[in-house]
């Protein structure tokens, strides 16, 4: 039983580690591909200058060259705060994805908005948990920005006043290179939560199947045990059956024995008093007859004559 017991924490052991060898790189791609795509359905979140902005974060972090400007970025109108909702932020805000609070749902947004209209600002402008700064655009203003966060916590039991024109920033004034590292981190940290998720999922799988084994085994064994205790209980049954009926015919052997003996023994008996009676006869003295016995006594009376 110990053996086959070790043997199954053995297998599970390695059933872990090819899980984990196997887990690891495609959770880690599929969270990294996730988070660095827009998911937005909005046209003109597809442009060229759209796309542009988006990759420009992780760009400039991998070579070290500033964000690019683009030349319609210099004359354009600030986004409101719908449209930076639909080209950044929906695609982990609608689905709730990495975390992220789903738009309409008060209940996930209720502590965050408790802690205050400036921390809401400050994790938005700078980035929290796998969110990076400015939604991975760094080219956005500080008004752009909080007109996107009003725009989700008005649509999620928050009333947040809406920004001015004077809560806006330069976009050369932003750093990109230390928002998009901070990005990258934070992504890298959700990854490895995530991977750490899925392999405790895999181990309590693979850990509750090796309790059902244990569980079957003994169960097993169980049945087995009973079943050697049954045929145990019937072999010593029969031995007693089997006890029984020598014992039985040794008895009547014996009795019939005795019969023998007896019956020997009178024959013998029978046979001792005839050498006997034979031997009375034998040694018996022979009758003499009353006359001569008579005529004897006269003589032996009679005194002798001269």
């Amino acid at each position: 039983m110990s053996t086959q017991t070790e043997q199954g924490k053995n297998s599970s052991e390695r059933l872990v580690i090819l899980a984990l060898l196997f887990l690891v790189p495609i959770i880690a791609i599929i969270l990294l591909v996730k988070s660095f795509s827009s998911g937005s359905t909005d046209p003109q979140a597809m442009t060229e200058e759209a796309i542009a902005a988006r990759i420009a974060p992780v760009a400039q972090y991998n070579t070290g060259a500033p964000a690019p400007v683009l030349a319609s970025d210099a004359n354009r109108e600030p986004f409101t705060g719908e449209q930076v909702y639909n080209k950044l932020c929906m695609s982990c805000h609608d689905a709730g994805l990495l975390d992220a609070p789903k738009l309409g749902d008060n209940a996930a947004w209720g502590p965050r908005l408790a802690a205050g209209e400036a921390d809401v600002y400050h994790k938005a402008l700078n980035g929290f948990n796998a969110m990076p700064a400015r939604g991975g655009d760094a080219t956005l203003s500080d008004l752009e920005v909080k007109r996107a966060v009003v725009f989700m916590v008005n649509k999620s039991g928050g009333n947040f006043a809406e920004p001015t024109d004077g809560d806006a920033a330069p976009a050369a004034e932003a750093t990109p290179a230390t928002d998009a590292a901070q990005a990258v981190e934070q992504k890298a940290e959700a990854a490895v939560e995530a991977t750490k998720e899925a392999a405790a999922d895999v181990a309590k799988a693979v850990e509750e199947k090796t309790e059902a084994a244990v569980e079957a085994t003994k169960e097993a064994a169980a049945d087995v045990a009973k079943a050697v205790e049954g045929k145990t209980e019937a072999a010593v049954e029969a031995t007693k059956e089997a006890a029984t009926d020598a014992a039985k015919a040794v008895e009547q052997k014996t009795e019939a024995a005795v019969e023998a003996t007896k019956e020997a023994a009178q024959a013998a008996e029978q046979k001792v008093e005839a050498t006997v009676e034979a031997a009375k006869e034998a040694v018996a003295p022979a009758e003499v007859p009353l006359n001569k016995q008579t005529e004897t006594d006269s003589t032996a009376t009679q005194p002798t004559q001269q």
